[in-house]
């Protein structure tokens, strides 16, 4: 049993490699090099303060709106290991 657990622990971060490349290719997209370094920096700048940095998309065309946006990686964080979505994300 216990050999079945760790199997199957070895294979999430292959199974979440597709998403992550998803996630990354969509922050690349949405910031460009330097509005990607305000974010990071506004998002550290919230955690040190204990807080989290919110970003509200407001997409009008719905060939973005249905796009996976949660998948957006926590990057240069200390919790890099983790996708962005929360729990609180909504779709309208």
């Amino acid at each position: 049993m216990a050999s079945a657990a760790t199997s199957r622990s070895m294979r999430v971060p292959e199974l979440e490699r597709p998403l992550r490349e998803v996630g990354q290719a969509l922050f690349g997209a949405v910031f460009a090099p330097s509005a990607g370094a305000l974010f990071l920096s506004s998002r550290n700048e919230a955690e040190r303060a204990g807080g989290k940095l919110r970003i509200v998309l407001r997409l009008r065309a719905p060939e973005l709106a249905v796009l996976p946006w949660e998948l957006i990686p926590v990057v240069n964080s200390r919790h890099a290991d983790r996708l962005a979505w929360s729990g609180s994300s909504s779709r309208s």
